[in-house]
Order: C-alpha cells, then structure tokens, then sequence
C-alpha cells in the first residue's frame, strides 16, 4: 500500500492552507464518489477552502457512528402517552444520539446547538476517535496550551454540524452558540457545510452586563449566536413583538395605509467603496442639499432614491454641482443650491405655523415629513436629513427629514393640505 508523505508543522490556531494533512491511499478508497467529487471541488475552487489535519477522516466519520438504542427512564417522564410520543429528551454523545435519530432525517425545523466553547477547561477529546468513533473513552481535557486545540475542535464538531444539517428541513434553521476563541472556524465550517449564502445571521449578545475587571487589555463580554438556513429562500423567521416603549416610537400622521412607522437611517458605511453613492439630494421644500455623512453612502440605489422624492411632485434630474460627490439629485430647472442660494429656496407655499409642513392629501409618499434620526431638534439644519420610513414589521420605504417631528402632525388636520410645487427659478 503506496503511502504519500506530508510534513507539516503546525500552527498554534491549529488549520493549515493547502491540501489534508492526509493520510494515505486506503483513506481515499473508502470515501464515496460524492465525498471525492467535494473534496476534488473543494481544492480546485477559486474561493476559500478550508482544510485542517484529519479533516478526510473526520467528513466521513459520522458514517461509522453505530446508533444506540433508546432506554426509557420512566421516572424522568411526565405527560399522556400522546405528548411523550411528541416529545423526548435524550442523555448520551450528541453525536451518537444525531445518528441514532438519522431516520427522523429532514424533519427537522430549529435546532439550536451550544457546544464547547474550547476554553481549555470545557472540552475533552479522544485520540481514538479518529478512528474508531465508538469508542467509549472520554477523552483528555484540551487545555489552552495544546497547539492542536483547535484541530482537535473542528474535528470534533464537523461530523455533528453534517448530522445537523441532515436532520433538518428544506425550510428548516440552525443556531448554533460560541465565543471568540471558536467564532472563525466555527464560521468557515458552517460556510463550507451550509453555503455562505444560507447564512442569516451572526447574532451578538453582551453576556455581561457589569464591568469585567480585567487587567490584561480588552474586555470580552460578547457571545455569538451563527444562524444558518439549510436553504435561505425557503426559511422563514419570526419577529419578536416590540415592547412598549418602541411600539410607543411609531406614529401615523399621515394616515398610511401600511399603519404607523418610525423614521430611521437610510445611510451606511462604504463610501470609500460606494462612491457613486455619495452625491447630494435637494430638499424639495427647502431647496438645502443633504448629503450621506462622512465616511457613509446612500443605503439604496440612485433610482430609488429619485422615485421616492418625485413622489411629492417635483421633477428631479442628474447634475453635476463641482462639488466633488457623484452628480446630484436636484430640482429640474433648479439653480445651484451650492453657488446661487445663499441659505434656503423659496417655495409656493411658507411654512406652517410652527415650522411645520404639510401632506400631500390622499398619499403617503415614500420620502416624507418626519422627525431626525440623529437626535436633532426641530429647526437644527443638522438635522435635516435623509432616511427611511420604517414600519412595525417591515423597512424599505424612504422619508425626508426636514426637521419636523412627526407626532407634532398628528393633531392639526390643515396640515393635510396638498402641497403645490416649488418654484425653483427664485432664491
């Protein structure tokens, strides 16, 4: 039996690049002609592979779990006998107990996983599981020392996340638990096993609510929760209910037909990637231009952005200001709000008392008069501002802020007046 030799000196994280730190003709003999044709995918793909020592051993080792049969404790049950046969718990090695359930394989609708954390204190591992699986031996504590501790980690938790992944539903999900220590290869298992596009989710949660009182650096008070669709277009996800005090942030001044929203941002980061979604966006009603702030673009396209302040009647077009930013979103016929304007255009209509504006009768634009989002008062030229018109249970629809909070509307019905359009040709 022909053996290839291959020397590796590991690092202290455990993966290696490259090929399987692998082991010999025999190994590949006993893979299928699926397992082959992955693992052959896998090394001529132009994307990120992910290969650790044993890693061959261990996709098939779930194969070789032998099931266990089931015992019941009567004194640990409780219920009719309908519900028991609804429900069950079971104590043993999840890893044997996923293969024992294999023929509830694709029923499956959550499963949520809360694996070792590899601490160095949490977690044993068994040498002779990488060949035998049954064996019944424990294991060594993996203390943080081990330079394998990692290697040792995704051996053990690969064979269980490909057992997960079959015991699940076409439609069905996976949230699994984890640290920083495991977070990344974690990631790049579920990535490799799933697909990076069934990934939902990378959930975190501040496990510590009080100062940790460390004295070597940052303070890690953050846990993570990945959460992964067997197939992300079939999957389907609750919403928690709001609690009062956000349900109580949720107006309806203008009567929407989709019912009460909340302004919020519709920047985000990338602008040195985005450029093209930087540019300025004229206020039809002020004629100030509002620009995404520093460092952050629009969060939706041009075209969108456009349909949502036409909205109001005004006709806007492309141009170019000389002001460094891609071409702005202005007023058609509209002078040069950065050149000829020396603060505010004049409009057919002043402001209502108060400075308060009103809505277009009848509609519910997707850009509207609404309250900052920033923490601005009414009146702040900080303030005036961009951003989307969310509501319970759903985002996407656009608002303008023009310093105006919303909840001062919804007790004067005059502000419903329609809105004739600007006259741009007048500073």
């Amino acid at each position: 039996m022909a053996k290839r030799r291959v020397d590796v000196v590991e690092e202290p994280s455990g993966a290696t690049s490259g090929l399987d730190v692998t082991t010999d003709r025999l190994d590949l003999e006993l893979l299928t002609k699926d397992e082959l044709i992955d693992m052959l995918s896998g090394q001529v793909d132009a994307g990120v592979n992910l290969a650790f020592p044993g890693k061959a051993l261990t996709r098939r080792m779930a194969r070789k779990v032998r099931p266990r049969v089931q015992r019941t404790v009567a004194k640990y049950s409780t219920g009719s006998e309908a519900d028991r046969a609804r429900n069950v718990l079971i104590e043993g090695d999840n890893l044997q107990t996923l293969v024992t359930l294999y023929r509830d394989r694709g029923r499956i609708d959550l499963i949520l996983a809360d694996p070792p954390y590899n601490t160095g204190g949490d977690f044993r591992y068994n040498d002779r599981w990488d060949t035998d699986p049954n064996d019944d031996g424990l294991g060594d504590l993996v203390r943080a020392d081990d330079r394998a501790r990692h290697t040792k980690w995704m051996k053990f938790m690969y064979p269980r996340l490909q057992m997960m992944r079959e015991m699940l539903k076409p439609q069905g999900v996976l949230a699994i638990c984890i640290d920083h220590r495991e977070l990344f290869h974690l990631g790049q298992m579920l990535d490799e096993l799933f697909g990076s596009s069934n990934r939902l989710a990378i959930i975190n949660w501040e496990k510590i609510v009080s100062p940790k009182n460390h004295d070597h650096g940052v303070s890690t008070a953050t846990e993570y929760v990945l959460v992964y669709a067997k197939d992300e277009e079939r999957a389907s996800t609750g919403k928690l209910k709001h609690s009062d005090a956000t349900a109580s942030s949720y107006v309806n001044p203008d009567d929407d037909p989709r019912g009460a929203w909340s302004p919020s941002d519709s920047t985000l980061m990338g602008a040195a990637t985005h450029a093209g979604q930087v540019y300025g966006i004229q206020n039809p009603f002020t004629g100030r231009l509002h620009y995404p702030q520093e460092g952050r673009c629009w969060r939706n396209e041009r075209a969108k952005m456009r349909a949502g302040v036409e909205e109001w009647g005004h006709a806007y077009e492309d141009r170019d200001l000389d002001d460094g930013k891609s071409l702005a979103l202005v007023l058609k016929g509209a002078r040069n709000p950065l050149t000829e304007c020396a603060h505010v255009m004049r409009v057919a209509v002043p402001f209502l008392e108060g400075g308060q504006q009103g809505f277009l009768t009848g509609n519910c634009p997707e850009i509207v008069e609404g309250r900052c989002c920033d923490g601005g008062h009414a009146g702040d030229e900080r303030s005036a501002a961009i951003g989307l018109r969310t509501h319970r249970g759903a985002v996407g629809a656009m608002y303008v802020n023009l310093g105006v909070d919303p909840r001062f509307l919804a007790h004067t019905d005059h502000h419903r007046a329609k809105r004739p359009a600007a006259e741009p040709d007048h500073c």
